[in-house]
């Protein structure tokens, strides 16, 4: 079921082009715009839970709704590389989402060379507080291998003045050809007060579907430091 529905979902977004993932260690941070602030976060397993409903895990999503690749063909990605984006919560205190990846190259892709990036906004007093968790992991991956780190930018864009990167760890292991990797949740706050976060004004913000996985271009990837899949703001 789940080898049938990944091909379903490469069908509907069109046939890749062949990317050769490189073997060796960790990806670095893709080329994006200017940013004068960084604020690291530990990798292991967070114990936040989130103000959204939960949801079924991203196979379940994916295999009952390929559908949701509500993307156009001009901003359709054609990389092999493809994100898997999951919203779980539309609240105002803290940004819940599932992210995983599509390998639709020709060789395994190994986790430790991707970055992926969400972007968004959030009041500038605040920016020095951001955290995130990674509450739960599927397919192997496992919270003590996913890494993150805060970026403000400046100059700011429209609908981002932040992104958070999320990484891997080389424990996270790899993604063979036309499978995904399995599903990171996580949940971005402000501080422990939890402030409150207007999501809807956010880039990588589309809850259109709730809790249903769908192909994004608003969460970018990016493979050894460079922009393989998506679009910035």
């Amino acid at each position: 079921m789940r080898a049938l529905a990944l091909a379903l979902l490469l069908a509907a977004c069109g046939s890749p082009s062949a990317v050769a993932p490189r073997d060796g260690g960790r990806g670095g941070a893709g080329g994006g715009g200017g940013a004068d602030a960084s604020a690291s976060g530990g990798s292991g397993g967070g114990g936040l839970g989130g103000d959204g409903s939960g949801g079924a895990s991203a196979d379940a999503d994916v295999s009952g709704d390929v559908a949701g690749d509500t993307t156009t063909d001009d901003a359709r990605p054609t990389e092999a590389l493809r994100v898997i984006y999951t919203c779980r919560s539309t609240g105002s205190a803290t940004i819940v989402f599932s992210v995983s990846v599509v390998n639709g190259g020709s060789a395994p892709l190994a986790l430790g060379d991707v970055k992926l990036r969400y972007w968004y906004y959030t009041d500038p007093l605040f920016q020095p507080d951001q955290m995130m968790s990674c509450n739960d992991t599927d397919g192997g991956v496992g919270c003590p291998n996913v890494t993150w780190a805060f970026t403000v930018l400046d100059p700011m864009r429209s609908t981002a003045n932040e992104y958070v990167e999320i990484g891997f760890l080389p424990g996270a292991g790899s993604v063979d050809p036309s499978q995904a990797s399995g599903d990171v949740s996580a949940a971005v706050y402000t501080g422990f007060q939890h402030q409150p976060m207007d999501q809807t004004d956010d880039y990588s913000f589309d809850c259109s579907m709730m809790n249903t996985a769908i192909v994004t271009t608003k969460i970018t990837a990016y493979l050894r430091g460079a922009l393989v899949s998506g679009v910035e703001p």
